[in-house]
């Protein structure tokens, strides 16, 4: 009668698949049975059955709401499995004819959810050597389907998770978002926008904007983001950061680098700095770095290397420059605020923002919570806590500043909340890539945490082809956040 997999869970035990109830009618071919059916089944369905009855054998039809009973016809309910507007689609992914996961968890976790946490439920009757029924005998019904309430149970919260599906599909036309937990970088909520529904799978292999791709996990450039790691490494080796004079523009190595409309900003501290983005700040802390140095710390943040969210679910490691292209002056230049060769993934932008929340200690994101037996109990966890120490926390303090002025007197002021205290970094990155109108396609980025005094989440909002990095992603970002304080104010 039926076949359940198991279960995908959040991390609240909720389920994030989109069950459905259907009657299914099994149904033994007689006499009666033909007129029976007719008074509940249009004629399409009719025809399509009516090779089965000629068979005389057992067999089923979903009738959806409809119930009938007699002695040839039971009726029962069961849960079906669909994939249509459910929550995280890239994350959960579909199935195959079969049964089987494509992609995303149900593919990860594949064998698992049709073995170990399988429920059925199956009809008997007694058939003679040919197949026939043979009369007045017992029906036998087993019914297992309880072991389906096991499965995988993921890190996601359903609850923000729709939060920030809700503001991606209001603002967003391409593009990621990602919420991750303070200080273990569990992932909350992870959207990748266009989305897509399964029932249109084959318009979405033709689809120019690519509603299949998880851009959460695809490498981007990144832009001022990237100046967090520049001034983490820069207090962390002592460099003198007392005030710069910015005059909108500055050479290194016969090569000039501006900041955005050549603006002037100044005798300005690290903190204005960050604040209001300025690019010569960055670039003349970089030209005494270590090429080697500036690197190995930029890894140990978790750039440049793929990181496995579930078993065959591994994003894109993005892309570094060598320490041989590094040792060029104008290269690290360009780095320093975060344009050149660098591509990253926002994922691995989660990773740095919960970095500076958690005072410097590195935690790789996590997707997977672990394995629940048909009791809801965790029968096995899918990864080890690792943290490992970056920067100080005075360093991080001198970042969360920065990022907190943005928002109040910066280039993030669209992104303030109205309900709490929050931090941010804008980015604003060109791509060197043109429309046929000759306009520069540009990406987007706000990366901040909150709350700002107890930092408790993290959350990337990122776009292609953006405005800018505020005016794109920042009411975006403080949409998120006011609305988890309105809905969820348990949490906080």
């Amino acid at each position: 009668v039926c076949v359940n997999r198991g279960n995908i869970y959040d991390c609240n035990n909720e389920s994030l698949l989109e069950n459905e109830k259907t009657n299914m009618l099994v149904v033994v071919p007689d006499l009666e049975t033909p007129s029976i059916l007719n008074k509940i089944l249009n004629k399409d369905q009719m025809d399509e059955i009516l090779n089965k009855l000629r068979l005389g054998k057992p067999f089923c039809v979903d009738i959806g709401d409809k119930f009938v009973s007699s002695d040839s016809l039971r009726t029962f309910k069961v849960k079906k499995r669909i994939n249509n507007g459910m929550v995280a689609p890239h994350i959960l992914g579909y199935l195959d004819s079969k049964g089987n996961g494509v992609c995303g968890i149900e593919k990860s976790f594949n064998d698992y959810l049709n073995n170990n946490t399988k429920g059925t439920l199956n009809v008997r009757y007694e058939v003679d050597a040919l197949g026939r029924l043979l009369p007045n005998k017992n029906v036998t019904v087993e019914d297992n389907t309880s072991n389906q309430s096991g499965g995988v149970a993921l890190n996601l919260d359903k609850r923000i998770q729709d939060i920030a599906q809700s503001a991606a599909e209001k603002y967003m036309k391409k593009g990621a978002i990602l919420i991750t937990e303070v200080p273990n970088c569990e992932i909350r909520a992870c959207v990748s926008m266009p989305s897509f529904l399964v029932s249109t799978i084959d318009k979405c292999l033709n689809d120019d904007s690519k509603p299949l791709l998880n851009r959460a996990f695809q490498a981007y450039n990144i832009g001022s983001v990237f100046k967090l790691v520049t001034a983490a490494k820069a207090l962390e080796s002592n460099h003198n950061l007392g005030y710069y004079d910015c005059k909108g523009e500055i050479e290194i190595d016969k090569a000039k680098f501006h900041c955005h409309n050549n603006k002037s900003h100044g005798l300005i501290n690290i903190v204005d700095a960050l604040a209001y983005s300025c690019n010569t700040f960055f670039v003349n802390l970089a030209k005494t770095f270590d090429p080697e140095e500036f690197l190995n710390f930029i890894k140990r943040l978790g750039f440049g290397k793929t990181q496995t969210l579930a078993p065959d679910l591994v994003s894109f490691q993005g892309r570094l420059p060598t320490k041989e292209i590094l040792s060029q002056s104008r290269y690290i230049s360009n780095l320093s605020f975060g344009q050149g060769v660098l591509l990253t993934t926002p994922i691995q932008v989660a990773g740095l923002i919960n970095t500076i929340a958690s005072d410097g200690f590195y935690t790789e994101p996590k997707l997977v919570k672990g394995l629940l037996n048909e009791k809801m109990e965790l029968i096995e966890e899918f990864y080890k806590l690792k943290r490992d120490k970056i920067f100080s926390k005075e360093t991080s303090l001198v970042l969360k500043n920065g990022m907190k002025a943005s928002l109040d007197k910066g280039t993030g002021q669209k992104a303030k909340p109205v309900k709490c205290l929050a931090a941010l970094k804008t980015g604003t990155a060109q791509t060197g890539i043109r429309t046929q109108d000759n306009r520069m396609i540009l990406q987007g980025w706000c990366a901040g945490f909150f709350p700002f005094d107890k930092p408790k989440y993290s959350v990337v909002v990122f776009v292609e082809d953006a405005e800018s990095g505020g005016q794109s992603c920042g009411p975006i970002f403080k949409k998120i956040i006011d609305e988890m304080y309105n809905d969820l104010p348990e949490i906080f």
